[in-house]
């Protein structure tokens, strides 16, 4: 009889589905003892070697075939990928997965969705995997929840779309059993539906481990990897939909844990721990910001060469963000962010207020800077746009901005997206910086006309910025063959269209699409803010005198509003 242990090795449990597989068997049994031996193969050819013998030998099995496989992964982790090998074994697959068991059919989906690269046909080997398993479950119906959260790990790591195994994963949790889950199931079935495009079936897996493991005795068996996954997938699910009322509490409970232990995370546990609690804090979620901020500053500080670009540029975003969701301001906060035509000294400045963030920001900007020929559209973008939204100009700051405008070069702007460029005229043109970004500038617009056309934010955001730097001859173009009507501008967001109201006012626009945004407007004048209202007062009299008795109005109104 075959027995198989699962040993968790400190270096791999910090990772999504870590655990590393030694199967040992009955010492009399030959085929086990070669499969105890791959623990000391250090090379593919190693491993090969021994499944080759063991091929000879007439002692190759299913389970002999798995710990290979996992230890080839293993091995490609480290630096060490051999194509011909695993052309050897995949080619085995067929034959091989008919003797797995749920365990071992658990262990290689995750060691095949653990590579970098794919090794040839890796989505059609998992769909088998997942459909072995899946036919073993209708009979028996004895899958554990861990090695579906295993198996629905792979899927999500590997990009396969695989409905049917999510479906099986959020019924098996659903069940008593679910009490006996540990932290490292639960975040990896979180990170798994959260991945996925599964956002719905996620929701009730997130409110029913809630309303399991909420209890406070269980939170510091959470692993740091486990809370920062946790809190990270809770954040991307809410960005679909909105947790219910026990989901956002387990959400905030973890996260609050989180600065307690606040020691322990990795570079990229703080990536995402603080990614996680700003987006939530954005989606109206309360969240311990403000105590998980201060309690992770010195650690990133401490940590912030060995974050990666992507890594600092997400923190910047995520300090950005909660700066400006103060929850003492909140629905102050709320009103400046829509104020699309502001540029007042008091909104740029909004979050420097927060000096105990600043040299976390200069830590993190000082490796952007330092990383700048690594960083992609992303990253540059982010970090831009953070600096800008709370009116930051430190010295790291002005370097970065010093080195786009200096160095265009260095930057990737032709594999920008439209967002990215976007997001980053905007930054240039909100920031108090000084220089001259001209180069860049030109560089984004000739990537924009590249696109064949902008969503809806993009597109008001672009003009928008290019308007406040002065490039009206790229502006124009980008309005006049937008081809915006009546129909499409009603998929727009208010706030766009007040922003693209306010950009033709800025450029003295009368003829197209400045009508059709007045239309637009006028069927929505009872959703608009008072900012709002203030922007499309003050555009309208600026080109239209006869306006001017609306434009005073208006802001006599809001000087009663804001007095009471």
């Amino acid at each position: 009889m075959l027995r198989i242990a699962v040993v968790l090795r400190p270096s791999f449990t910090r990772r999504f589905g870590g655990c590393m597989l030694i199967c040992r068997r009955q010492l009399q049994s030959s085929a086990g003892q070669l499969t105890a031996k791959l623990r000391h193969c250090h090379k593919a050819s190693d491993v090969i070697g021994l499944v080759n013998t063991a091929l000879e030998s007439q002692r190759m099995d299913g389970v002999l075939w798995a710990a290979a496989v996992q230890r080839l992964s293993l091995l490609e982790m480290r630096g060490k990928p051999s194509r011909e090998s695993w052309a050897l074994l995949l080619g085995m697959a067929d034959s091989s997965l008919q003797d797995l068991g749920y365990r071992e059919l658990a262990v290689v989906a995750v060691a095949i969705s653990k590579l970098k690269k794919d090794p040839g046909g890796r989505k059609d080997f998992l769909k088998a995997v997942f459909r072995n398993a899946l036919l073993l479950n209708e009979k028996d119906q004895s899958m554990s929840v861990r090695h579906l959260a295993n198996l629905a790990w792979s899927a999500a790591a590997a990009k396969v779309q695989a409905r049917r195994l999510f479906e099986v994963a959020a019924a098996a949790q659903s069940e008593e059993q679910s009490r006996w889950l540990n932290p490292r199931d639960i975040s990896q079935l979180l990170w798994a539906f959260a991945r996925s495009s599964h956002s719905q079936l996620g929701l009730e897996v997130l409110e029913n481990l809630a309303s399991h493991h909420a209890s406070p005795h269980m939170l510091p068996t959470f692993g740091d990897h486990d809370i920062a996954a946790t809190v990270w997938a809770g954040a991307t699910l809410a960005t679909h939909l909105m947790p219910r009322e026990k989901g956002r509490l387990f959400l905030k409970q973890i996260a609050a844990h989180a600065a307690e232990r606040s020691s322990e995370f990795s570079p990229q546990g703080f990536s995402m721990l603080f990614w996680g609690t700003a987006t939530l804090a954005s989606k109206g979620i309360d969240m311990p910001s403000t105590a998980l901020t201060a309690a992770c500053a010195p650690h990133v500080v401490s940590n912030a060469r060995r974050l990666t670009t992507q890594g600092a540029a997400n923190i910047l975003w995520s300090l950005s963000t909660l700066a400006k969701i103060d929850q003492d301001v909140a629905a102050k906060i709320v009103e400046e962010i829509r104020d699309v035509g502001s540029l007042s000294p008091s909104s740029t400045n909004e979050g420097q207020g927060r000096q105990e963030n600043h040299a976390v920001i200069e830590a993190l900007l000082e490796e952007i800077v330092r990383k700048l020929s690594s960083c992609n559209g992303q990253d540059i973008a982010n970090s831009l746009w953070a600096v800008a939204n709370i009116g930051y100009l430190g010295p790291s700051a002005v370097s970065l901005f010093n080195r786009i405008a200096e160095d265009p070069d260095a930057i990737p702007v032709h594999l920008f997206s439209a967002q990215e460029c976007a997001n980053s005229l905007w930054a240039i043109a909100r920031s108090r910086w000084s220089g001259e970004p001209q180069e860049f500038v030109r560089r984004v617009c000739a990537r924009i006309a590249s696109f064949a056309r902008l969503d809806e934010q993009s597109l008001s955001i672009t003009v928008w910025a290019l308007a406040v730097l002065g490039h009206r001859p790229a502006a124009l173009p980008l309005l006049g063959n937008s081809g915006l009507n009546l129909k499409n501008l009603n998929s727009f967001p208010n706030a766009s269209l007040c922003l693209l109201l306010w950009t033709c006012g800025m450029l003295g626009i009368r003829e197209s699409p400045f009508p059709a945004l007045v239309v637009a407007l006028r069927c929505r004048a009872r959703e608009l803010t008072p900012s709002q209202l203030s922007v499309v007062a003050r555009t309208l009299a600026g080109l239209w005198p006869r306006f001017a008795a609306l434009k005073i109005k208006i802001e006599c109104w809001l000087t009663r509003l804001y007095s009471l």
